[in-house]
């Protein structure tokens, strides 16, 4: 039975820098590479039992917010916000460049989320309550910005996330964490502007973090003294009108399933699908392998995957279906 006796501190304490409560991030790739914002930024090869200090490379100062998607990672600091790109074999930064505020923007961003199917793409809040001025989306990984608060009540925005799986047909899915709950911008095009509160039962309360798991498909809301909320976020099984050509998860079957690590999985599409596009995910939405598969060439290499649960995305006619495969 554990008990908070069973516990190791890897990171001292430091009072004059670091925040009282420090963000930390797995790698999406590479579960053993872990970042902690913790005064300057600190980061771990050997999944968190030893951390050094690399805040010094991208010289923002103490860390108050960090993302990391594929091979890019945000920081945003005291005394400034960068984004760089991260080699999980070296461990080492490169091309670190300034992430530029939106006009008019004199404050830091609060958070930063780089998730996202498109490697230039990334979504980022602005603190406080400036009415009109809350959420923005940046096309060219932060050199110049597109507002997209549009209808989003004049709250406080805490945390985004952008959702990469699971999305059906829908172009685009944001959440934002706030001091009342959870909205989500759900985009059939670029033309859909609707911010809507996400979760009937959801209670009118700060959500401080957000995150998805990847393999059940779950958004995870943590909140301030009501505790800790999930919701289905499997558009491509929950949503209606989306799916015209009736095809369902369970038409794609994967063998073997469980399967092994340095093994190749075998697809069966459904009757009628000649190929499809596909993505491997991680828990954490990472993009672990992706590619184009057919009856003809319908096996996918598990090499260097690590042993665990993951999702295997299909998208055929612009929808997504989901299946969970275990790795031993």
């Amino acid at each position: 039975m554990a008990s908070y006796t069973d516990q190791t501190q890897i990171i001292a304490p430091n009072e004059s820098t670091a925040p009282f409560v420090c963000e930390v991030v797995i790698h999406d790739q590479n579960p053993n590479h872990v970042f902690a914002g913790h005064g300057e930024l600190k980061y771990s090869k050997d999944a968190g039992l030893t951390f050094q200090d690399v805040g010094q490379e991208l010289k923002v100062g103490p860390t108050d917010e960090v993302d990391q998607y594929g091979d890019r990672i945000a920081v945003i600091g005291k005394n400034g916000q960068k984004l760089a790109r991260y080699d999980t074999v070296t461990g080492t930064f490169s091309n670190v460049t300034d992430i530029v505020k939106p006009t008019g923007i004199t404050s830091n961003f609060n958070s930063i989320c780089l998730a996202s199917t498109n490697n230039m793409i990334m979504y980022a809040t602005i603190p406080g309550l400036d009415a009109g001025n809350k959420v923005y989306k940046s096309t060219d990984n932060g050199l110049t910005w597109t507002n997209i608060t549009f209808d989003l009540p004049n709250v406080v925005v805490k945390k985004v996330l952008n959702q990469v799986a699971g999305t059906a047909s829908f172009e685009e899915i944001i959440y934002v964490a706030t001091n009342v709950g959870v909205y989500g911008l759900i985009r059939e095009t670029e033309n859909s502007k609707k911010w809507t509160k996400i979760g009937k039962l959801f209670p009118n309360v700060t959500v401080y973090d957000l995150d998805i798991n990847y393999t059940s498909l779950k958004l995870y809301a943590s909140t301030h003294g009501r505790g800790f909320w999930e919701l289905d976020v499997n558009y491509s099984v929950n949503s209606t009108g989306i799916n015209d050509n009736k095809l369902t998860e369970d038409q794609f079957q994967i063998y073997p399933n469980p399967s092994t690590a340095n093994q190749s999985v075998q697809i069966e599409l459904p009757q009628y699908v000649n190929q499809a596009n596909y993505t491997l995910l991680n828990y954490v939405g990472g993009n672990l392998k992706s590619g184009v598969i057919s009856r003809s060439n319908n096996l996918i290499s598990m090499d260097g995957i690590y042993p665990g649960l993951y999702l295997l995305s299909f998208e055929v006619d612009h929808v997504r279906y989901c299946k969970k495969i275990v790795v031993k």
